[in-house]
């Protein structure tokens, strides 16, 4: 019944937040969905199934990722101008049913995706069985270092774009002077914490495929790729690319992807 309920759950959301997208005229609001979706998904999963203690932890890290990401994007988002890529989604969609391809190619994507995401949460919640203390201990300490990743690295990369005299340079300061992306890194890193802090027994392995998700999209399809496919004609990103790990810190391939 937990898989169900959530899947409408999760449709629900998006659906609303697919007409306030374009009521807005951005589709690129659906990032803020993302985080904010799962959260909403977590409350809804402790409240009404009251796990016990390592799961309802567990779940309460989604809900504060997700409440501190949905509230950066929307700051970041909110009122601005449309991210590139999904103004260049507009212009491969053309003029044929484009409120139906950016429903079913963004938003019902988007919210698959959630709802995988919150696998892990689910098999969790529906086949608790003994609380194990220890990698209940050591997952959100993995998860901890993932939101440290992520909030130090957007607060620096914020920083360092409200500086005037920064403006069309490339930022490799702090945590992005280890790393090319320490706020994607960090956000696998927390999934793969909270896969472990709610590990109760063979059950748990079901919800790999959470933490496997999120390692796939970032490092190969909608995070890092998109996103460096941008500068590859930036000399200057290339030059920090060279000296920069792409994505482990410190010890991570230095390799630009195209």
């Amino acid at each position: 019944m937990v898989y169900l309920t959530t899947a409408f759950i999760v449709l629900a959301f998006f659906i609303a937040w697919f007409f306030v997208s374009v009521q807005q005229k951005n589709y690129g609001l659906v990032d803020i969905a993302w985080g904010l979706g799962m959260s909403i998904v977590g409350v809804f999963l402790v409240l009404t199934y009251q796990p016990d203690i390592q799961i309802t932890l567990s779940i309460l890290l989604i809900v504060i990722w997700g409440a501190r990401l949905g509230y950066y994007l929307f700051k970041r988002n909110w009122g601005k101008p449309e991210d590139f890529r999904y103004a260049q989604f507009r212009k491969n969609w053309g003029d044929r049913f484009p409120l139906l391809k950016a429903f079913f190619k963004v938003f019902v994507l988007q919210g698959i995706l959630s709802y995988i995401m919150m696998f892990s949460s689910m098999n969790a919640v529906a086949n608790q069985t003994e609380v194990n203390f220890v990698l209940m201990i050591v997952g959100l300490v993995i998860a901890a270092t993932g939101l440290f990743f992520e909030i130090v690295g957007d607060y620096q990369l914020a920083q360092f774009k409200k500086n005037p005299d920064n403006k069309g340079k490339i930022m490799d300061q702090g945590l992005w002077s280890i790393t090319r992306h320490p706020n994607y890194f960090g956000e696998v890193v927390f999934w793969w914490g909270v896969f472990i802090t709610s590990f109760q027994g063979l059950h748990s392995f079901f919800g790999l495929v959470s933490p496997l998700l999120i390692t796939y999209l970032i490092n190969y399809l909608s995070g890092i790729p998109l996103l460096e496919r941008k500068y590859l004609n930036r000399p200057e990103y290339l030059e920090y690319a060279k000296k920069t790990p792409r994505f482990i810190p410190w010890i991570g391939t230095k390799e630009m992807r195209k």
